[in-house]
């Protein structure tokens, strides 16, 4: 054998040796764990919680993620699992107690808001460090939503003002439809929001704090309800009377009907879909959700619509100053470390994930340059945008289970029955 066939033969042997034992070295190597982390959802929808994990899984890309949806007969601190990484819950008080609690170091460290509309920015809550404890991802609202058709009928003009509806459930009485003006009074959290945003349009966002103030201190001083009800509502000056008397005013109007306050969500669709109302408040969610036809579901539109109405607000009874929105948001609260979870949270304020959440919820998003789905999420975020932060909705604001929110939305319920 020649010399040069020798030092090649060698040659070729001490790659063959050191691809091997880079090989064997690779196999002892310990391989790298795919990250993991825990998110539990509480009081969200089906929808909602899939849109989040969707997001949640391209954002974090190999990661492992599980979920729990808890039940809303408990309070959210109670109710939470204890290897739970991430909530996401709308904000209010069961958002509050996690956070005031034994978890109140957990923050978003490199949350980017920058994106946001102003007022988001404002709605998202901090600890003495101006660390993000409530991280805001998407915007639901509070709508009026009205017959187009009847009101065509009618010759009456979109809406502007309360005197303007009251006209219109007027017109539209026995000669058009049973029920002029319709909500889902049955169910506690629908009521309870109604008679929040009855009272801001009345009286103006003071009122309303003023009014969850009363609630929250009856509440923790184990008040007598009914008393605390009288305290909210008898006197002229009470942060509630107006919305209790419009209500009940409508009643012995016929506007709406003793029913109403036992109609559930299933009910409204029935109505809408039977062209048996003109005028229905809900929440967007709550419109999302609706199992109605595209027919129909075109036939009602949102008031105030941002092409046509100059105000954001609910039609006000009178020249208010002080206004505010009501509209519940959907936020995430920390509840661990875990790095994996707070970067894959913290991404969803991208625009991508805002898009893609808003597009499979139907919900708001909250960076100013996301795609909406169509009108009502565009006309959502439009409002929250020229408006001051939001208010927290009634039952949002001052209550932590069904059981409260049930107690409290009876109550309102036989007091406005007996006026």
């Amino acid at each position: 054998m020649t010399k040069t066939k020798k030092i090649t033969l060698t040659t070729v042997i001490i790659i063959a040796c050191a691809i091997t034992a880079l090989f064997i070295v690779l196999l002892c190597l310990p391989k790298k764990r795919a990250q993991s982390f825990t998110v539990a959802f509480y009081d969200l929808t089906g929808k909602q919680e899939t849109a989040i994990l969707e997001a949640l899984q391209k954002a974090s890309q190999d990661a492992k993620i599980s979920s729990v949806s808890l039940s809303n007969e408990e309070a959210l601190l109670k109710a939470l699992p204890k290897k739970t990484d991430i909530v996401f819950t709308r904000m209010g008080k069961n958002a509050d107690s996690l956070c005031e609690g034994k978890f109140k170091n957990y923050s978003f460290p490199s949350a980017d808001l920058s994106n946001y509309i102003s007022s988001m920015r404002g709605k998202a809550v901090t600890d003495s460090n101006r660390n993000i404890i409530q991280l805001p991802i998407l915007l639901d609202s509070y709508e009026i939503d009205i017959n187009t058709k009847l009101l065509k009928t009618v010759k009456i003009e979109e809406p502007t003002t309360w005197k303007d509806l009251e006209e219109f459930a007027k017109l539209i009485k026995e000669a058009f439809v049973s029920i002029p003006i319709t909500f889902a009074g049955k169910d506690s959290d629908s009521f309870l929001t109604l008679l929040g945003a009855l009272t801001e349009s009345y009286n103006g966002s003071e009122s309303v704090l003023k009014a969850y103030k009363i609630i929250q201190d009856s509440i923790e001083q184990n008040e007598d309800t009914s008393q605390t009800i009288k305290k909210l509502c008898e006197s002229p000056e009470a942060p509630m009377y107006a919305a209790t008397h419009i209500l009940s005013r409508w009643l012995r109007e016929g506007l709406i009907t003793r029913e109403v306050f036992n109609f559930t969500k299933e009910d409204l669709e029935g109505f809408m879909t039977t062209k048996q109302t003109g005028i229905v408040f809900m929440t967007l969610t709550e419109h999302r959700e609706q199992d109605i036809d595209s027919t129909t579901r075109a036939l009602y539109e949102t008031l105030p619509g941002a092409n046509k109405q100059k105000s954001p607000f609910f039609p006000a009874f009178k020249t208010l100053s002080g206004r505010a929105l009501t509209a519940p948001v959907i936020c995430a609260v920390a509840v661990s470390k875990n790095s994996a979870a707070l970067s894959a949270t913290e991404a969803l304020t991208q625009n991508i994930y805002q898009e893609a959440m808003s597009r499979n919820t139907g919900l708001a998003p909250l960076s100013a340059n996301a795609k909406t789905p169509d009108r009502q999420s565009d006309d959502a975020r439009f409002w929250v945008a020229a408006s001051s932060v939001p208010l927290t909705p009634l039952p949002d604001a001052v209550f932590t289970t069904q059981k409260e929110k049930q107690l409290w939305a009876e109550l309102f319920k036989e007091y406005i029955l007996k006026l």
